[in-house]
This record gives C-alpha cells, structure tokens and sequence, in this order.
C-alpha cells in the first residue's frame, strides 16, 4: 500500500491506476489540491492522526517533491519502516549547507569551497578570500529559485539584498517553515550535466547510463541561473561520461542514501567532475525524457526502490530528448510569447505549454520567477530533433511590458 505525500502527481496516480497498484495521497493544505485529502504539515500531530486513520496501514511512504522529503522520512520513522529513507540522510539531500558538509568528507575532491551565508561580513570575508566569480544560493529551494551568479562585489551585494528580502516568501510557499538560510560558494566552470540513480535498502546503488547535458541561460544569452535545455543521451566522450557516473556515486555515498531516487546534478570541470547538488527524488522531466529517449520506466522504478529494491535499468530504446525552458530577459507583465505557435508545429515537438497567464507578472529565475514556456522534443533523428531544437533556440521569445 503507497502513500504519497505532499500534493497530487498524475504521473503517479495514472501509472497505480494503469497497473492496479493501491494508493493513497495526503496533501499538504498549502498545495490546494482537491485529489485526496489534505492536512496542515506543519502540524505533525494532525498529519500522523492522518496516516494512523487510513483504512489500511501503508506499506511505503514516499513524495515526489523535494520540500516534502524529510517529512517523508519522518513519517516512515512514525511507521517503523526501517528500509526508508532515513530522516538525517533527507536533510542532507535537501540542505545544501549539510549536503556540502557531507561532500566536504568524501575521499577525494567533489564539491567546491562553500560558507553558511548569516550575515553580508560572511559574504564578504568569503569573496576577499575566494575571489569571483562566486554564486549565491538559498539552502532549502529548488528549481535555480534565487541561485545568482556574481562577478563583483557590487554584484554580490545587489544579490545578497535581492535574495534577503525574495526568500523569506519562497520559503514560505515551497518549504515545511524552514527559515531562509544562504550559501556562497565558489563558481566552477564547466559544461553541466545530470545523472538519475537510485539506491536499495542496502545502499547499493544503480546508475542509469544516460547522461543528460544541460545548456545554461549564460551560455544560451540569458543573464540568469536555469537550465535552457536537457538533452537526452549526452554527446560527451565516454571517459568523461565515466568520470561524472564515478563521480555521482561517491555523492551518494556520502549522503548515506537508502531506498530513493536521486537526482545528481554535477559540472565537468578543468579538475574533474564536482557535485552541484544531489536531490532524492527524481528529477523534472525525467519520467518523460528517460521514457522517450531509452525506454526506461522511471515512475515503475520509483515505485519498486521506495519499497528497497533496485529497478532494472537496461535500454529499451534509443532516441533523442530535448527539454526547453523560457524565461524573460527580465520583469514584467507577460505580453506575449513570440513565434510559439510555430515552435508547436515542428516535427520533434512532444509537447508545448504556455506555463503562465498573458497579463501575469513573470520575471527571471534568479528573481524567484519559474518558467513561461516549456517545450520537449522527441525523435529517433538526431538531425531532425536538432533543427528544430535550433529554431526554437533563435526565435521562441517571452515578451513583456
């Protein structure tokens, strides 16, 4: 018996549904969801009252949603099932100040010189020592929400304002009433990429083979800190995709992972490969990439590791994935998105969601702001899903006033 905790996610429920898995939801109130019931989890008493009056005890306890992790964890301790997660290995893998203690302990080098944030002496006495350019990150979001890139003082002092007085309503909205802490860490340069893992009871872990390589805003001509695209498979040399899955693997050691997902997220650099973050959960789009580009069932392969086991995560296929993310340049009201209708029309498209409303004040990932436009594109023609990955690139626009 599932219990998935947190807010509603199709995926899930449509692959239960599909496959007569028995399930059941809990959503936090501030999701909104209608799906299953909701209760306030800031109020543990209320939500283990929850769980203890469900017709049947669930066997499995997971979320699909990174804020809703330790709370996971927590519940699967209320439950006493010992093959989960354990709660001190999901604060780890979403606190970056504790992920990059746990980092910092691993046998050789994986993850950049980094200092807690409190005060703008911290940030300062760490830019004199470190010098820029340096990148500045709340500890307890996702998705590049507020992650800003600084190549001067003055930059860094705008983005410690800038993030100062944006976070504490973020973390209000995508947190369980975690106050908003920082780190400052040292930017490493490098092309930036993902692996997707998963780890059994036992801590074994099982790598998928695809890498995924991402464009950043900076090298598609956005100044801002997300991802402009993934690709699915990579395009790197084998050493190289070796070195990154080695790389991943340590992470996950050191984090003491146990019956998840996990989303790595590394930068190949001059030095070797170093760890950006590592998340338990799988990452956005990988249900659809890995489906599309290697025929690998994710959402089957969470169910089966959140109960301890391995999934097999032979390919079944091989094809070409492109996810696509905009944003504007900068804030303002949505106007328009500039040559979309086209973009829905290319030969590759899998998908093309205007994610917010014309007349909605959107703005840049760094300023708090999630995308305007998703695009994903699928197709067994490498040529063919790279003209019209360029196209969008050159003309697909997010116009505001």
């Amino acid at each position: 018996m599932y219990l998935l905790l947190g807010r509603f996610n199709k995926l899930f429920t449509a692959y239960c549904e599909a496959h007569q898995i028995p399930y059941y939801i809990i959503n936090d109130l501030k999701s909104q969801s209608s799906f299953g019931q909701s209760v306030d989890f800031a109020d543990k008493k209320a939500l283990y009252a929850a769980i203890d009056a469900l017709p049947v005890a669930p066997t499995c306890v997971f979320t699909m949603y990174e804020q809703y992790i330790p709370i996971a964890a927590d519940v699967n301790a209320y439950l006493g099932l010992t093959h989960a997660l354990s709660p001190e290995a999901a604060r780890k893998s979403t606190d970056k100040i504790l992920m990059r203690q746990a980092f910092a302990t691993a046998q050789a080098p994986i993850s950049p010189a980094f200092t807690l944030a409190e005060t703008w002496e911290d940030v300062r006495a760490f830019a004199e020592k470190y010098k820029f350019p340096l990148i500045l990150k709340p500890a307890n979001l996702s998705k590049s929400l507020l992650i800003t890139r600084c190549d001067s003082m003055n930059e860094l002092l705008a983005a410690w304002e800038q993030t100062s007085r944006e976070a504490p309503a973020l973390y209000e909205r995508f947190t369980d009433g975690l106050t908003p802490r920082f780190i400052l860490e040292q930017f490493m340069p490098g092309s930036v990429h993902t692996v997707m893992g998963f780890v059994d009871k036992d801590g074994t872990i099982a790598l998928a083979d695809g890498i995924v390589d991402n464009v950043t805003a900076e090298e598609a001509g956005f100044h801002d800190s997300f991802i402009f695209s993934r690709t699915l498979p990579s395009g790197l040399p084998v050493a190289d995709q070796e070195a990154l899955l080695a790389c991943a693997r340590l992470g996950m050691e050191t984090l003491g992972l146990r019956s998840c997902a996990a989303h790595i997220e590394l930068v190949r650099t001059a030095n070797g490969p170093r760890l950006i973050e590592i998340g338990a959960r799988v990452g956005g789009y990988r249900t659809v990439m890995y489906n599309q580009a290697s025929g690998i069932d994710v959402v089957g392969a969470c169910l089966q590791v959140y109960n301890g086991t391995l999934p097999d995560l032979t390919p079944r296929k091989h094809a070409f994935y492109r996810a696509i993310e905009i944003f504007p340049e900068h804030k303002g009201t949505f106007a328009q998105a500039e040559n979309f209708e086209i973009a829905q029309k290319l030969p590759s498209i899998l998908s093309a969601r205007i994610m917010r409303e014309i007349g909605e004040t959107i703005g840049k990932a760094a300023e708090g702001f999630k995308a305007a436009i998703v695009l994903e594109l699928a197709n067994e023609s490498e040529t063919q899903i790279a003209e019209d990955y360029e196209y969008i690139r050159k003309n697909v626009r997010v116009v505001v006033r």
